[in-house]
């Protein structure tokens, strides 16, 4: 978690600029998910959530570029 919270960087740079749009919002609410499928103890829910929002995170870019 530490190394992949370290590559965060661009990443977090984006979410800034997209923070006050739906985006955020809906960034939020995946994190959100990712955070109660692991806190659960869910790994097959955690590991679905971490591809969903990766996948969305990238549409996501791909669209503003």
């Amino acid at each position: 978690m530490e190394r992949a919270f370290t590559r965060t960087h661009c990443h977090l740079h984006f979410f800034q600029l997209s923070y006050h749009q739906p985006f955020g919002v809906q960034a939020i609410a995946e994190h959100r998910h990712l955070i109660d499928a692991m806190v659960a103890g869910r790994p097959e829910a955690t590991k679905n959530a971490m591809t969903g929002h990766l996948e969305t995170a990238r549409d996501r870019l791909l669209s503003r570029l």
